[in-house]
């Protein structure tokens, strides 16, 4: 099977094959290696949903324990898990009209292809 990166992941998400986009974004971020990019853009996002003034409270409430929530069962490799937390979090913030839904959907993806393509 071939990954073909420019399908989903451009931004800064590029490895040479299937072992080397794998190897980049897996570290654990609690420890000495470097942090999953996927988690640290979960960060970044929860950060802009929470400033972002056009969305409710409830909205940008509901995103963001979502989005920890992904983060959390990413830390712990439930890829299947996270990628169900973050799915939720880009269809909340499809149905507020969110511009950030997308990001949410780009990340979920990337769970995803963690899951079917990182050996533990």
């Amino acid at each position: 099977m071939t990954y073909t990166a420019s399908d989903f992941f451009s931004s800064g998400w590029v490895g040479p094959d299937d072992d080397g986009n794998a190897s980049n974004e897996t570290g654990v971020p609690y420890s000495f290696v470097a942090p999953i990019l996927p988690y640290s853009f979960s960060l970044g996002l929860i950060d802009s949903v929470n400033s972002d003034g056009s969305l409710s409270s409830t909205t940008k409430s509901t995103v963001a324990s979502l989005l920890a929530g992904g983060c959390g069962k990413l830390g712990n490799r439930d890829y299947a898990g996270s990628a169900q937390q973050f799915a939720k979090a880009e269809s909340t913030l499809q149905a507020a009209s969110s511009s950030w839904a997308g990001s949410a959907g780009a990340i979920k993806l990337h769970v995803a292809w963690l899951g079917t393509h990182y050996n533990t």
